[in-house]
């Protein structure tokens, strides 16, 4: 048995002097004794350990997205198109697309953007994505590529979009 001894004061001291919430010292009773004769230590996460911890959390890996032709980052200060994967696992896609020519629902299945293999759905996913007088219909394949679905909202044409409200679980990050 190991014996802790404790200077200065009174109370316990050895482990086996801790008291029950009772009061009633001895082996089976103080609250580091589970039964087995050995005094388990709890683990101590560090200062170092939670900056750590922080510090991987609080980084963000944002990867552009590659549009395909007659599709460009919009400009004019929003954000270009890119993606992300969180270490929880959640693909987060954000960006203005601009399109030229305008996409209608003539475009319906054109090819927007691939992401790469860690950021793949189980399935095929759909998005209504604000576009200027409409909804956008965006869907995520599971092997990762983004096409354009048509319109939410009636026909029409559409010469940009957001990807903003694109957001998904996926498997385990690498």
């Amino acid at each position: 048995m190991v014996a802790i001894r404790v200077t200065g004061g009174g109370g316990a001291s050895t482990l086996t002097e801790l008291t029950d919430v009772t009061g009633d010292p001895g082996l089976n009773k103080s609250p580091v004794d589970d039964g087995s004769g050995v005094f388990p230590l709890t683990e101590i996460t560090t200062r170092s350990d939670l900056d750590g911890i922080l510090t991987s959390v609080a980084y963000v890996d944002w990867r552009p997205l590659q549009l395909e032709p007659g599709l460009a980052p919009y400009g004019d200060g929003f954000a270009d198109p890119a993606y992300r994967l969180t270490l929880n696992n959640v693909v987060h896609v954000e960006g203005m697309v601009g399109c030229n020519p305008p996409l209608s629902d003539s475009d319906v299945g054109k090819l927007i953007a691939t992401l790469a293999p860690d950021s793949l759905p189980r399935a095929t996913l759909l998005f209504g994505c604000p576009a200027f007088g409409n909804n956008a219909r965006v869907d995520v394949l599971p092997d990762g590529t983004i096409t354009f679905g048509g319109m939410l909202i009636g026909g029409g044409q559409i010469d940009w979009f957001s990807l903003s409200v694109i957001n998904y679980s996926v498997g385990a990050a690498q």
